[in-house]
């Protein structure tokens, strides 16, 4: 009700003014219209697509891509897989670049480029065994490189070896470029050193790498990428020797896995001549604990524990072991026994074949070998570069009836990890490696340590090879 009285209340108050607007005749106009004017309607939006309606859209078509650039002139294609050791013993990587375009696309790349991230130094092996056909420094651009031609005439090509002095990017050490004896004419052993990872020649601007090739017998180039692919590899492990009562543990860690009932014990002895005071002796039958001017340090403690000896056997030399160390020995074992201490393994000089060396003598080798092999025994080419190994390096060799602990450090060339300063040098010790300004290096190379072979992974004969060139030429640096 309230509605209706407030309807008629604005009525009421309706002025007068548009009462007598409202009721005063209209005035004079032109004639209506005939039609009637259309009517006002509020715009709407288009109604969408029915399920049954087609829209055809006009579409540009893109661009074809160019073809890619195909050198003028290619080899012919074969497939070919050659059983070789991979070239270089360090951390690397590398693609199927082989017929890639090269100088604006007027020739083919012929080989594949082996990268070492960056670094510089990392040792580069012979594939395979043969004659070096060429090995030298030529070319306004100083290329360093190795043509090494194999028993069934097959070839294979190391191109752009170091030829910069360590820690430098100088191309000023062209005498330094070959390893030791590698020359025309010489007999190189499939795994033996050859050079160094470098960037000489046409490479100079470029991150260092080797360019490996390989070329049938009447010197048509073929894809190496499927050879490098199953291509063995140098491999072996290294344990440091700046504390030897670790390293005596560490060697006794990786040769006995499974514990053993005898353990030689002996003092360290600073004057041995294998520098450490182990006896490089084949007749002992287990390993080999040294004892410090401290007494028995707690790891060599642990490692006598976990053998589990029913056997010590004192090695009396001109130092003693102390009275409260035999006294630690006597609660491990049931027996504590004596014995003399055996002589050091003698070394012939070893013969030399043709115009290198088939086992090379080295005086003070930066290296200790031990090489451990199942009883399911080695093949006879492994035997023999066993043999010529010992010849030229204080070499210890066992032979165990179990498994061969996995328990090992680094490889030896793992390298010092992907970061470098320039100017800094980087050598190998043991597991690790140790970082110098190029003007503090030492001018000796620090030991390498003692050097563990084991099971038939290992224990190849480009490995052993490997290791008796390294041990001619010394530790080298690498850098960046």
């Amino acid at each position: 009700m309230l509605i209706v009285a407030l309807l008629a209340s604005t009525a009421s108050m309706m002025p007068a003014a548009l009462a007598e607007e409202t009721a005063a005749p209209p005035p004079a106009t032109a004639a209506p219209p005939t039609t009637a004017p259309p009517v006002a309607t509020e715009p709407t939006a288009p109604a969408p697509p029915s399920a049954t309606t087609t829209t055809t859209v006009a579409v540009t078509p893109a661009p074809a891509a160019p073809p890619p650039r195909v050198p003028a002139r290619q080899v012919r294609r074969i497939k070919v897989t050659r059983d070789i050791t991979f070239p270089i013993v360090f951390p690397s990587k590398y693609g199927s670049s082989f017929g890639y375009c090269r100088d604006n696309c007027t020739r083919e790349h012929h080989g594949v480029d082996i990268f070492t991230y960056r670094w510089k130094g990392g040792p580069v092996v012979a594939a395979h065994s043969g004659i070096v056909e060429k090995a030298e420094v030529y070319g306004r651009q100083d290329f360093c490189s190795v043509y090494l031609r194999g028993f069934d005439g097959w070839q294979t090509r190391y191109v752009h070896l170091n030829t910069d002095h360590p820690a430098t990017d100088d191309g000023d050490w062209t005498d330094g470029c070959l390893a030791p004896g590698i020359e025309v004419g010489a007999y190189v052993e499939r795994g033996q050193i050859l050079g160094w990872v470098g960037d000489s020649g046409n490479a100079e601007h470029t991150v260092p790498h080797i360019h490996f090739e390989i070329r049938t017998p009447r010197g048509l180039p073929v894809d190496p990428y499927r050879s490098l692919r199953h291509a063995d590899r140098v491999r072996y492990t290294t344990i440091p020797l700046d504390v030897p009562e670790m390293a005596a543990v560490q060697l006794s860690e990786i040769v006995f896995p499974n514990g053993s009932s005898v353990v030689y014990v002996t003092s360290i002895d600073a004057g041995a001549e294998d520098g450490i005071g182990l006896p490089w002796h084949a007749s002992l039958s287990g390993p080999v604990l040294l004892i410090g001017n401290d007494g028995l340090a707690e790891e060599t403690r642990a490692e006598i524990a976990r053998l589990g000896p029913t056997a010590i056997v004192v090695l009396d030399r001109s130092s003693p072991v102390s009275t409260p160390a035999q006294a630690d020995l006597a609660a491990l074992a049931r027996t504590v026994e004596h014995m003399p201490f055996p002589d050091a393994m003698s070394r012939t000089e070893a013969p030399i074949e043709g115009g290198l060396p088939r086992a090379v003598r080295v005086e003070d080798p930066p290296m200790r070998v031990v090489t451990v092999e199942t009883t399911a025994g080695v093949s006879t080419e492994v035997s023999v570069a066993t043999a010529e190994l010992a010849e030229g390096i204080a070499t210890l060799r066992y032979v165990s009836d179990e498994r061969i602990s996995r328990k090992r450090g680094r490889s030896v060339w793992s390298g010092p990890g992907r970061s470098g300063a320039r100017g800094r040098v980087y050598y190998q010790e043991g597991d690790r490696w140790i970082r110098f300004a190029r003007d503090e290096a030492p001018e000796t190379a620090p030991e390498l340590g003692i050097v563990i072979v084991a099971g038939n992974r290992e224990l190849t004969e480009p490995t052993l090879n490997f290791l008796r060139s390294l041990a001619a030429v010394g530790i080298q640096p690498v850098w960046r």
